[in-house]
C-alpha cells in the first residue's frame, strides 16, 4: 500500500525522507548536548541532569498528554 502511494506521489517520498533526516538530526543534537555537557563539566551528575531535562518533556507531553487526549471527549 505504501509503495503505491510513493509511486503515485513523489511528494510523499520527499516528506518521509525529510521527516527521517529531521528526526536523525534531533537525535544527533541530543547526543551532542550530552557530550558537550560532560566535556565542559566532567561531572556525571550534570550530564544526567541534561539527559533528564531532555526526556521529561517527552514523558509529560507525549505519554501523559496522549493518555489525557484519549480520555477527553472528542465532541
Amino acid at each position: 500500500m505504501y509503495l503505491q502511494v510513493i509511486k503515485h506521489n513523489k511528494n510523499v517520498l520527499f516528506y518521509l525522507l525529510g521527516a527521517g533526516f529531521s528526526s536523525l538530526g534531533n537525535v544527533i543534537s541530543g547526543l551532542a548536548f550530552l557530550f558537550i555537557a560532560y566535556e565542559m563539566t566532567e561531572s556525571s551528575i550534570h550530564t544526567t541532569g541534561i539527559a533528564i531535562s531532555q526526556v521529561v518533556p517527552y514523558l509529560l507531553f507525549g505519554l501523559i498528554g496522549g493518555v489525557i487526549a484519549d480520555w477527553v471527549d472528542k465532541k
